[in-house]
């Protein structure tokens, strides 16, 4: 029964944190979907990416897939990114897109604090 609640709860609110999640608003969710269903991404999560890369790339954006990256540092009107084989890339922007544990783990300096402050702002709020 535990999986089989587990399960539902996952998919109804695309998340699977549940030491984290609220009860309350995981069953509530769970409620709207039981009544209402739920609605998934036609061709799956996958077309989000798809999507987001097509355009990205269309404004000219330049994607690196290959390398990870290791520590991101904010400067004064640009990003420092370093990435695990030594390369250093500037840059004006930065999209992330994990966890934000993963997030502040990345950055480094003075918005090293900023992160930290957003992360835990992030999980009170997703807990309500």
């Amino acid at each position: 029964m535990r999986q089989l609640l587990h399960a539902l709860l996952r998919l109804s609110t695309y998340t699977n944190d549940p030491d984290q999640q609220s009860a309350g608003t995981a069953l509530a969710q769970l409620q709207l979907a039981l009544s209402r269903g739920v609605r998934y991404l036609d061709g799956g999560w996958q077309t989000l990416v798809d999507g987001l890369r097509h355009a990205a790339q269309h404004a000219g954006v330049h994607l690196e897939t290959s390398r990870k990256v290791t520590t991101i540092e904010h400067q004064t009107t640009t990003h420092s990114v370093a990435l695990d084989d030594g390369t250093c890339l500037q840059t004006q922007g930065v999209i992330m897109t994990g966890s934000p544990h993963e997030a502040v783990a990345l950055v480094r300096g003075h918005a090293q604090t900023l992160m930290q402050q957003w992360a835990t702002a992030a999980v009170r709020c997703a807990r309500r």
